[in-house]
């Protein structure tokens, strides 16, 4: 009734002329619009400070603070830290007065000591002195004025990061009384840094749940050398493909992934000889590398959904392939490789026939069709038994994609006895091989199964294996497991997605929680931090469906 109206509002901390309106609106009168009026946020001076994203329990680091005075007259600035039990100033503090003189700026440098883990909020603030001494003669500011900031640093442990990974597929129906139950003892060893030990529990209803959750490490950009390219460039389009099959893709995971396969493209294109094969440096190099011309060659055609990808340079790479095709029907491992650790199982491998059998994979990958050239390499196979599990499973993999199941099962059949199985996982070792092979050995042996056609419950117990070995962000422990482990997880995850899964997870002991698992959120990775080290963790399952648990 009296058309006064008053608020009071707190200025946003920055110099900035607000400009503002009023509006009325009267029965009588109608709309009233009142004249622009403006009101100016001012401050005598402004702080700001930086210092390291991280830092080492221990170690001296500097935090400089800069003021900037915006006043005609000169300021005698205090500078101090609020107190805090997770560092110690290391420097004088007495260096923390200081005289900004008109309009200018000044920083400062405080050495600071971190003495416990974890964030740490640091806060400086600064105030005009009640002493002008350290200005000298030169006229003052005369009022109060303050200001104050706060950030955050992590603190790390001193020493290097040790870090173990428990992972188990779990599935309570296939358990007696159909109830899962596993142990696991978190001790920390004798040399570990005090306060350092942490632990992390992982609940999902996926397999491809890890990967998923760490779509930035496995969906990347492509760079280094025609070897190096392509490790990085598969993994995008493994998850493009899973993530289609399952109507989960979202626009943002195809265009950065889409991207990054057009990059990867273009990039390996650079490392292409002449003749259509490729090497770690292209035209640099001698000559092109069977292995890596076979791996181009099966990933652009699998990338070629997503992407433009010239029909040229697959048929010029088949063209290559099978012009170095010996008499015998076998494939050369002609070529240098840098980086041996991408060939896998391969790596040092003399057997023609395993090479071969790689190859012959790409080729049957890529739609590759003359008879002759896969008639003597199949071949080139039998004239060269395979004498290993991951050898006797790379044969049988391009037994599968060639459609000759009737004795490509006959041969997982007979290797069936040299299998490890315990507690329902199935693997097979390998003799002075690294676990890497035999990771990649099971990956070939669930494709294997899977483009025969198996059943799940046979396939089953080597995805357990394959998840058994999986690190936090979804891979394993090389290049070469990791792209064909990938694959075969992907694959069976698209074949098991639409089973009903239905499970009541209980965790007790170092940690306290109930996890339920449903068609609704299967793809989640449900994370719990253990506040309790060391400690018993105990979890059981009940319910339809499988989990994968990983304690990290």
């Amino acid at each position: 009734p009296d058309g006064v109206y008053e608020s009071k509002e707190t200025l946003p901390h920055t110099i900035t002329e607000w400009i503002g309106s009023a509006a009325c609106v009267s029965v009588q009168d109608g709309l009233g619009i009142s004249d622009t009026t403006s009101i100016y946020g001012f401050q005598a001076f402004f702080i700001s400070y930086t210092l390291p994203v991280t830092a080492v329990r221990g170690e001296e680091f500097a935090v400089v603070v800069s003021i900037f005075s915006y006043v005609d007259d000169a300021l005698p600035i205090t500078i101090s830290l609020d107190p805090s039990d997770g560092f110690m100033v290391t420097s004088d503090l007495a260096d923390t007065q200081v005289c900004i003189q008109p309009k200018t700026s000044n920083s400062q440098s405080i050495k600071l000591q971190a003495t416990k883990l974890g964030s740490l909020n640091i806060t400086v603030r600064a105030e005009t002195s009640s002493s002008s001494a350290v200005c000298g003669s030169s006229p003052v500011y005369d009022s109060i004025a303050k200001d104050a900031i706060t950030r955050s640093i992590e603190i790390e442990a001193e020493g290097f990061p040790n870090e173990e990974v428990n992972s188990l597929l779990f599935c309570p129906q296939d358990e007696e009384n159909q109830k899962f139950s596993q142990s696991y003892n978190l001790n920390t060893p004798d040399n570990a840094v005090p306060d350092s030990a942490r632990a992390i529990i992982d609940i999902t209803g996926n397999v491809m749940g890890p990967a998923m959750q760490n779509l930035n490490n496995l969906v990347s950009l492509p760079t280094g050398c025609g070897e190096q390219n392509m490790v990085k460039f598969t993994p995008n389009y493994l998850v493009l493909n899973y993530l289609t099959d399952i109507g989960e893709l979202t626009d943002s995971i195809k265009t950065n992934a889409i991207k990054n396969l057009n990059t990867g493209y273009q990039q390996e294109l650079s490392y292409r000889h002449y003749d259509g094969s490729f090497s770690a440096f292209g035209e640099v190099d001698k000559e092109g590398s069977m292995f890596l011309t076979a791996f181009v060659l099966r990933s652009f055609q699998q990338a070629k959904k997503y992407i433009f990808i010239d029909e040229s340079v697959l048929t010029d790479a088949q063209k290559w392939i099978t012009s170095k095709q010996q008499t015998d029907g076998c494939f050369p491992d002609v070529g240098q490789i840098i980086d041996s650790g991408i060939q896998g199982g391969l790596e040092g491998n003399t057997n023609n026939g395993a090479i071969t059998a790689y190859v012959l994979a790409s080729l049957f990958i890529s739609k590759y069709s003359n008879l002759t050239v896969i008639g003597n390499g199949m071949a080139c196979l039998r004239k060269n038994p395979a004498s290993t599990p991951y050898e006797t499973f790379l044969y049988a993999y391009a037994g599968a994609l060639s459609g000759n199941n009737a004795p490509t099962q006959m041969i997982v059949d007979n290797i069936k006895p040299q299998a490890n199985m315990t507690d329902g996982v199935e693997y097979y070792p390998i003799p002075g091989g690294s676990k890497s092979v035999e990771i990649e050995t099971a990956a070939y042996a669930v494709l294997t199964n899977l483009k025969l056609g198996n059943s799940k419950s046979e396939i089953l117990p080597l995805v357990r294996y394959l998840t058994s070995n999986l690190n936090p962000s979804g891979g394993f422990q090389s290049t070469q497991d990791t792209c064909v482990g990938l694959d075969a997880l992907s694959k069976f995850a698209k074949l098991v997605y639409n089973d009903p899964v239905s499970l009541s997870v209980t965790v007790s002991g170092g940690l306290q929680e109930n996890v339920n698992i449903s068609e609704y959120n299967k793809l989640v990775v449900q994370r719990n931090e253990v506040t309790k080290i060391p400690s018993v963790l105990n979890i059981e399952a009940t319910g339809k469906g499988c989990g994968l648990l990983q304690v990290i």
